[in-house]
């Protein structure tokens, strides 16, 4: 089975969710699903620019692709997080790269947790001084970026040590639409922390592997409305038999995804 730190804290905050969403592999049809998330089209856009600098080492290419994206027409300019942040926080992010030889840009990678693996993307993999870091672009939630504990980034610096020697940590640059400024966080997890993060994981990824195979997925209440929006699934939890077979047939359908069992 193939987990990342998105679909893992899913389950586990909310089977039910983990159910429908990675095991069915359905979503709300877009006639129900409401307005688009511009929080999302937001940190799509600006990750697409730094991956065209990563590639092209083009800033003015890089700005260009913020402008052409399409996400760009769901973004309000009355919004802080409009298109004038964007390239004015793909700017700042460049500038701070500087000197750093970027060698990957949004590279998938998985390795072994227990008998499980553990799966992710890195934003940016750079060299700087004979060392290697991996580069996050935060630019959802808060402005405040929390360290520890943190999963994700503990992740990202063990697969990093999987793949690449002289691995020297993690980046983590928040984008800040308030003002138009980025937070640089570096993080070097300790042995201490990698152990007993992988400790954790294993154990939680044998729940996830019990509720499969059990096919008993519990329903979290406390997570039908969090970040003060409903949850997608919250009609299907709501109904029984017929009524939630009509609805998953009439409100839902289903998308492409790599299932657990599946990676890159």
């Amino acid at each position: 089975m193939y987990l990342s730190n998105t679909s893992l804290s899913k389950f586990i905050q909310c089977p039910a969710y983990g159910f429908y969403k990675y095991i069915l592999n359905i979503r709300k049809k877009k006639e129900f699903s409401g307005n688009s998330n511009s929080n999302t089209a937001f940190g799509q856009i600006i990750h697409h620019a730094f991956e065209v600098y990563g590639r092209e080492k083009d800033l003015e290419k890089a700005i260009k692709s913020i402008y052409d994206n399409p996400l760009s027409q769901s973004l309000s300019h009355s919004s802080k997080k409009n298109i004038l942040t964007a390239d004015v926080l793909v700017r700042k992010g460049v500038m701070m790269t500087k000197g750093m030889d970027i060698i990957e840009v949004e590279k998938p990678f998985k390795f072994q947790l227990g008998e499980n693996y553990w799966i992710g993307r890195w934003d940016a993999i750079v060299k700087d001084n004979g060392l290697i870091y991996v580069m996050e672009y935060k630019t959802t939630g808060s402005n405040e970026f929390q360290i520890r504990p943190n999963s994700q980034v503990i992740s990202y610096y063990v697969g990093a040590r999987e793949y690449f020697e002289n691995v020297g940590g993690v980046y983590v640059y928040v984008m800040q639409a308030d003002n138009q400024e980025i937070k640089n966080f570096f993080v070097r997890p300790t042995p201490n922390e990698i152990q007993e993060w992988k400790e954790e994981t294993i154990w939680l990824m044998k729940q996830v592997t019990n509720y499969i195979n059990l096919n008993i997925y519990p329903k979290n209440e406390r997570a039908c409305h969090q970040y003060n929006r409903e949850c997608e699934y919250l009609p299907l939890c709501k109904s029984f038999g017929k009524v939630r077979e009509n609805l998953m047939n009439s409100m839902y359908e289903k998308f492409e995804r790599r299932n657990l069992d599946e990676v890159e």
